[in-house]
């Protein structure tokens, strides 16, 4: 992207923006809150209930019915959880978003522990989509996966997971790959080794800092990385970015350092968050208190919802947040909104990464709750 496509592009957000005219770039769905890891960053597997009033295909075909022209941009759609691969319907719930959006991308994450499933549900969503990227959790390699994930002898299934996703693709398929690896305590010497273990298999490396909010019902007293753990990060990400200067290792490397995000947030217009039961948030890293309500309550009309009074205090609240960095957001916002805001910190020149304060999850994601509201 050129400096003045992504001018134009900022300007153009902004006029629609003060027009009431934003439409979103992207969907995500969390499918289920089950899940069968026990991740030590992560606590929604501690609440999730059992199967119930999980969002149906059917449901996804009514909101998008019910949204066709709010919706009329989206090109990205992703399917979370907890764990995707628990729902059995899966397929079907991408095939009903397939119907609404064919020409977005899907991305579907899976911590990649059955890989029988795994593998039949890719098989058989590339047969009727063919923008599919599969990103699978990869936190370390052998025992320090294990140990992040809570779950013993879970590695050499994820390994055999993505080598047959690689497999898949090699054989012709449009198919993307690549690994989630989240920044905890527990692995600070793993992100070189898993760096190295992707590019073996010429797949995409996405180190994520952790987040706290509703999609990991945890708190950021459990999350924040302590001092000497952002430093090797640190380390580490300064080797990988003589070979990767993306945009997403640079916005990684500002939040170890602790440096306030310097960009509106555009959760809540470019993109939401849509949840098992079919409550909204604007991204997966906000709070509980920043739900905009239930689509279920509206008839899964997003205008009903966001004209309601609890969405307009929430969106309100929203544009001077600085909470997260969650890179579903970030990544959306810097090459759609705020273009020219990735824009400049694509081109801006390398700087050396120190660490300048202890990195914690309030000092790298921005203020805390209490001074937000």
């Amino acid at each position: 992207m050129t400096y003045w496509q992504a001018l134009l592009r900022t300007w153009r957000y902004r006029l629609a923006d003060a027009l009431g005219r934003v439409r979103p770039r992207k969907l995500r769905f969390a499918v289920t809150k089950r899940c069968n890891s026990r991740c030590i960053m992560c606590s929604a597997w501690k609440t999730a209930s059992p199967v119930v009033n999980e969002i149906a295909p059917d449901e996804i075909r009514s909101i998008a019915q019910r949204n066709r022209r709010f919706l009329s941009r989206v090109g990205h759609v992703s399917f979370t959880g907890g764990e995707p691969m628990l729902r059995h319907d899966l397929v079907e719930l991408v095939r009903a978003a397939h119907e609404a959006f064919p020409r977005a991308a899907f991305n579907i994450n899976t911590n990649g522990f059955d890989t029988r499933r795994t593998v039949a549900a890719v098989n058989e969503v590339i047969q009727f989509h063919r923008r599919l990227t599969v990103m699978v959790s990869l936190d370390g390699i052998g025992e320090a996966h294990n140990v992040v994930r809570g779950a013993p002898r879970v590695f050499p299934r994820v390994a055999e997971t993505i080598d047959q996703l690689v497999g898949i693709r090699e054989r012709g398929a449009k198919l993307t790959v690549e690994v989630n690896f989240v920044l905890t305590n527990r692995n600070s010497d793993q992100m070189l080794p898993v760096f190295h273990f992707c590019r073996e298999r010429g797949i995409a490396f996405n180190p994520i800092y952790p987040v706290y909010g509703q999609l990991y019902e945890n708190d950021e007293a459990e999350i924040g990385l302590e001092r000497h753990a952002a430093r090797r990060f640190l380390a580490d990400l300064a080797e990988i970015q003589r070979i990767d200067r993306s945009l997403a290792l640079q916005e990684l490397g500002h939040q170890l350092e602790g440096r306030p995000r310097d960009y509106d947030c555009w959760a809540g217009r470019a993109l939401f968050f849509i949840e098992s039961d079919c409550r909204v948030f604007p991204n997966g890293g906000c709070p509980p208190a920043f739900c905009l309500g239930g689509l279920r309550d509206f008839g899964y009309s997003f205008g009903g919802l966001l004209r309601s009074p609890q969405a307009r205090g929430v969106l309100a609240r929203l544009r001077k947040c600085r909470l997260c960095r969650l890179p579903c957001e970030t990544m959306t916002t810097l090459n759609g909104p705020e273009a020219l805001a990735g824009y400049r910190k694509t081109f801006a020149p390398p700087t050396e990464l120190t660490v300048s304060a202890p990195a914690s999850s309030r000092t790298a994601q921005g203020p805390s709750r209490q001074r937000m509201f």
